[in-house]
């Protein structure tokens, strides 16, 4: 973003310490706009108060009222005052490198900040948590630079999924934390910073569909096509295992800037777009209940029970009759309440264990 001048910023220092590169190959690109960093901004304006929450989908408003209780809930806790808050501010370390605070409390004496740091998306149940946080510590860092009198900062972070977490620093904590960030800006600066492709640091990245270190990754997989799967030892699996989500994720890249050239009428040797055929669907429930009544002497149970409802398309049901947030979690709640049951188990999944 403009505002932070090509600097380092504390939301990406995390990345950076994965993958050094990262600084160099992000230079110059804009930002990627998809969905759920729309969603993201929009729930951010509206915690902000830049944008009303009656403005927001039904989604958006969820996410926003959690959010908002979640961080009011601790303010009471920590004993914060919610009249001495500081929206959206971006805070500078001597022109090095900054960091966009979502929200900074103050006490009345001015000697404690606490710093908020809002997670709004589905995949925020995978920060990293407070005491480990390099962004969090980046913005507590910031909050003793531009608030002399600051002799403790707590920093948190609010996820929409999970509970919040908890660090505090003390001025002292804070220069060791200053040391580490410094190391990594160093650490990215240098002409030959390594780039190191990973899920995490590559998910947001701006230079991720052109950087050649991430399209490498399916390399990783040659060796699997030149032996049999039962003949892999387990510790090699699992390092195979690690690689697949980034090579999931370059993949989809791949197919979609094969389907973009194409319907811009660029060749893909050997490759065209298939347009597939519409999907026919019943409409009209009542009447077709109504027929299959007079005609066929189905009972109105025996068609229902041929029909199905899922969670999300009652939810939709009440969304159009304006309900939104929690008033709609609530009111889906009512009307299913002892209406479910549960189908048989998926199968089970791969999951990595927790470190």
């Amino acid at each position: 973003m403009s505002d932070r001048r090509n600097k380092p910023s504390a939301s990406g220092l995390e990345y950076l310490a994965l993958c050094p590169g990262k600084l160099h190959a992000e230079a110059g690109l804009p930002e990627i706009e998809n969905k759920d960093a729309k969603d993201g901004t929009a729930v951010h304006d509206a915690l902000a108060g830049i944008k009303l929450p009656s403005d927001l989908t039904s989604d958006q408003q969820t996410a926003y009222e959690d959010l908002r209780n979640k961080c009011g809930e601790l303010v009471e806790e920590l004993g914060y005052d919610h009249n001495r808050v500081i929206y959206e501010e971006r805070l500078w370390f001597k022109e090095q490198f900054s960091g966009q605070c979502d929200r900074i409390y103050l006490r009345a004496d001015g000697l404690s900040a606490l710093v908020v740091d809002f997670k709004s998306g589905w995949a925020s149940d995978d920060v990293t948590p407070a005491n480990a946080n390099a962004q969090l510590a980046c913005l507590c860092v910031l909050a003793f630079q531009n608030f002399d009198a600051v002799e403790e900062c707590y920093a948190a972070i609010i996820p929409r999924i999970g509970k919040p977490t908890l660090v505090r620093y003390s001025r002292e904590d804070s220069q060791a934390a200053l040391q580490r960030i410094h190391e990594i800006i160093a650490d990215a600066e240098k002409d030959n910073a390594p780039r190191v492709p990973g899920e995490k640091q590559c998910r947001y990245c701006r230079a991720r569909f052109q950087c050649p270190e991430r399209l490498a990754t399916t390399h990783t997989l040659e060796p699997v096509a030149r032996m049999q799967l039962p003949a892999i030892p387990s510790e090699a699996l699992a390092l195979y295992l690690d690689k697949l989500p980034t090579i999931k994720k370059v993949v989809a890249d791949l197919e979609a800037e094969a389907k973009a050239r194409l319907s811009r009428g660029e060749s893909v040797p050997g490759y065209r777009l298939h347009q597939g055929n519409a999907r026919e669907r019943i409409v009209a429930l009542p009447t077709i209940c109504a027929r299959a009544q007079e005609n066929h002497s189905v009972t109105v149970e025996e068609f229902t029970a041929a029909c199905s409802l899922t969670k999300k398309a009652a939810k939709e049901l009440l969304a159009r009759k304006g309900l939104k947030g929690k008033a709609l979690d609530n009111a889906l709640a009512e009307m299913i309440d002892g209406c479910t049951e549960l189908g048989e188990p998926p199968e089970p999944s791969l999951e990595k264990e927790a470190v």
